[in-house]
């Protein structure tokens, strides 16, 4: 970068934005401080991504951005540590094999999973907050009414440190698993659907079972979305609003 560069303007947030930024998630500081990284992780990852094409070319990545090396065992037929991801910034082979965090790849699949959601006319929210106590990762609403939930994995060991994932079956009509390319499928239930993703987009590799809900399960869970979707729009608009008593 040449000195002549013009650096990019910081400009703090106030008291105020803050409050309503975790007032939008209930009072739940680590809600909106995930919300926050997402978003942060998002334009890092683009950031990245337009660097990185230009780097390996059309033939080097996966549509979505992925290099294929991690779709591919090494050479001593391993599978790449799930906590990793290539990347050519020089346009040759092996080069940039570098660490990423759980919570970084928690962002990029859930990122990815909701533009593959609102790619198939599924609006979606985040930590939505469901009446058995439980917090679904992602919740999203077809046109027909149907309720999905989407469960999203970091690794191998986030799943096998989930022993509640089976309670949400109760809250929706169907039950996915969202996670990376790196992550070995047969991990995971074969009595979920399943959705590889990373953070520009995704795809459904195994549907979901259908167990339909309730009727007056339905409507409750069709009111908790609406509320949770309208009063985020809310606050996008106004951050200084109160919030509910």
């Amino acid at each position: 970068m040449s000195a002549a560069t013009e650096q990019p303007v910081v400009v703090d947030a106030t008291d105020e934005e803050i409050d309503a930024i975790v007032a939008e998630f209930g009072d739940d500081h680590r809600a909106a401080i995930r919300a926050l990284l997402h978003d942060l992780t998002g334009l890092a990852l683009d950031s990245e991504a337009a660097v990185s094409l230009q780097a390996a070319g059309p033939e080097g990545l996966t549509p979505h951005g992925i290099s294929r090396r991690a779709c591919s065992p090494s050479k001593d037929n391993q599978r790449m540590p799930n906590n990793c991801i290539a990347v050519d910034h020089d346009g040759t082979s092996g080069a940039g094999i570098r660490p990423i965090s759980r919570p970084a790849t928690t962002l990029a699949v859930t990122r990815g999973a909701q533009r593959l959601l609102r790619s198939a006319g599924r609006a979606s929210v985040t930590e939505v907050s469901l009446p058995s106590g439980r917090r679904a990762d992602l919740m999203a609403l077809g046109p027909d009414g149907e309720i999905w939930i989407v469960e999203i994995k970091s690794s191998i060991e986030d799943f096998r440190a989930d022993r509640k994932w089976p309670d949400y079956r109760a809250h929706c009509d169907k039950l996915f698993f969202a996670v990376d390319i790196a992550m070995p499928a047969e991990c995971l239930p074969a009595d979920a659907g399943l959705i590889v993703a990373d953070a520009f987009g995704g795809a459904i590799i195994r549907d979901a079972p259908l167990h339909r809900l309730a009727g007056a399960t339905r409507r409750s869970l069709l009111l908790r979305f609406a509320r949770i979707g309208a009063d985020r729009l809310h606050l996008l608009n106004d951050p200084n609003a109160a919030a509910p008593s």
